[in-house]
């Protein structure tokens, strides 16, 4: 991501889905540029740990910023 670049949590939510859809089980997702986590992204976080434990898979979230959790 680009410096002041928002976070899209509808295109990470729809390509996890796409990837479940072809097969795939476990994901880990790099956090480590946010400095700030909206409630829509925590959502869709939460629904994507759901949707992947479904799926006998597992959801990792990589570096989050203590400030941003």
């Amino acid at each position: 991501m680009e410096e002041g670049e928002v976070f899209d949590s509808s295109l990470l939510r729809d390509t996890v889905n796409a990837q479940i859809a072809n097969g795939k089980r476990n994901f880990a997702i790099d956090l480590s540029l946010q400095d700030y986590i909206y409630s829509d992204t925590i959502n869709v976080l939460m629904g994507l740990d759901k949707r992947v434990l479904d799926v006998s898979g597992r959801l990792a979230l990589l570096s989050p910023q203590p400030e941003a959790v």
